[in-house]
């Protein structure tokens, strides 16, 4: 039987521990840091901007781990970097939450940022992009889609232990959260590449050939595609800074009761949404797969404009689709772009993009509505990135197309 037909339970090995290690990294440490802004913003007597600046900082730190993570990975390997990398979230996450004043808690989030991006995203898709060649797009989606079930089972949860004990003791509780989703990585067997135990990736006979790397030229990654890939990748990942406001909308809406219904819903968008954006990029490919989802969120976004619940809720749900355009799309856009042997060396480019805008986003989000009282000006500019997005992936293909022509 071919060996594609065989899924062994060693080929889940790099999807189970990667679904834990994006719900920590991302799930707890990014999709409910938004509950924290408020009561932080008034136990500090600190802007809301301000507040929203420990997002900023562990997201531009956390793009840098992303992007030295392949280096790492060769010199230290998998489990010693989830070793070390699990135990700075941990420690980082409990000391958090002793803090008198935010500048050191700026601090704290930058190391707990930079463990989350050296054992984040980049990692865990490198390891599926090599473990599969046959329904890469489902098992990717999987993992990243993980991050939005820790985020809706969280949401809520937190948002109790702050109104029965305070946001201290919530903080603290996320670093239980951290540990049991790090553990399976933790106590798994891992390998980067299949090869190292023995075996072929998925998909794939052992005497094919690997992929070749379309937007590879001379040795070198053809250089408008990557202005593209990080340039898709920056606006979609700006995009994703707005959910972590959800619970500020919902106050600016007046109907504050709903902001953590609406962080809940967006969540479980984020995990249905990866998911289905993985069985369409499997089937139809990324350009007519994230060019439907990009639709999708604009229209979520112009639902907030509006103030009334059900307005609200439905907006927080087409609107999580963000998060699937953010990771998964820019992934797979990578991987179509510059071929699985090329991956490693691109799509940390696009994270560190990707990931820095976002960070910057989240704050700008925060100054704004410091200054206008309002969230129409933050919503207006999602979908200025939105339209971009969209313009964007079309012109990728366009330029790939070409530049297969010309070689």
């Amino acid at each position: 039987m071919a060996e594609k037909r065989k899924l062994k339970a060693v080929y889940l090995f790099p999807v189970i521990a990667g679904c834990g290690l994006v719900g920590a990294s991302l799930g707890v440490c990014v999709n409910t840091i938004g509950i924290f802004f408020t009561p932080i913003a008034n136990e500090l007597a600190i802007g809301r901007g301000r507040a929203s600046m420990l997002m900023t900082v562990y997201c531009i730190v956390q793009a840098v781990g992303g992007f030295l993570s392949p280096s790492l990975l060769r010199r230290f390997g998998i489990k010693k970097l989830i070793y070390a990398g699990s135990f700075v979230q941990i420690a980082c996450t409990v000391l958090l939450s002793v803090c008198r004043s935010i500048h050191p808690m700026y601090a704290l989030n930058a190391l707990r940022g930079f463990a989350s991006g050296v054992i984040g995203t980049v990692p865990v898709t490198i390891m599926i992009n090599y473990w599969f060649r046959e329904r890469v797009g489902l098992m990717t989606s999987i993992a990243m889609g993980f991050s939005g079930i820790v985020g809706a089972v969280l949401s809520p949860v937190i948002a109790g232990i702050i109104a029965a004990a305070g946001w201290r003791a919530a903080m603290a509780s996320c670093a239980g959260w951290i540990f049991l989703l790090d553990l399976p990585a933790l106590v798994l067997p891992l390998a980067v590449r299949p090869e190292d135990r023995g075996l072929t990736p998925y998909g794939r006979q052992p005497e094919q050939a690997s992929v070749p790397a379309e937007g590879e030229t001379g040795g070198r990654l053809y250089p408008p595609l990557v202005i593209l890939t990080l340039a898709f990748a920056m606006c979609c990942s700006l995009t994703t800074a707005m959910p972590a406001h959800f619970p500020g909308i919902a106050e600016w809406r007046m109907h504050p009761a709903v902001g953590p219904a609406m962080l809940s819903v967006s969540m479980v968008s984020n995990t249905g949404g990866k998911v289905a954006l993985g069985w369409l990029v499997d089937r139809v490919g990324t350009r007519k797969a994230a060019s439907l989802f990009l639709v999708l969120i604009a229209a979520g976004a112009l639902c907030l404009f509006f103030a009334g619940v059900p307005a609200l809720l439905c907006g927080a749900a087409l609107y999580g689709l963000c998060y699937s355009a953010a990771t998964l799309a820019a992934s797979t856009l990578s991987r179509e772009m510059f071929g699985v042997e090329n991956y490693g060396r691109a799509y940390p480019r696009t994270v560190l993009a990707g990931t820095a805008t976002n960070a910057v986003s989240a704050s700008v989000i925060g100054f704004l509505y410091d200054s206008s009282g309002s969230y129409r000006g933050a919503l207006l500019l999602m979908l200025t990135a939105l339209a971009l997005a969209l313009l964007i992936v079309h012109t990728a293909y366009i330029k790939a197309k070409k530049n297969r022509r010309t070689e």
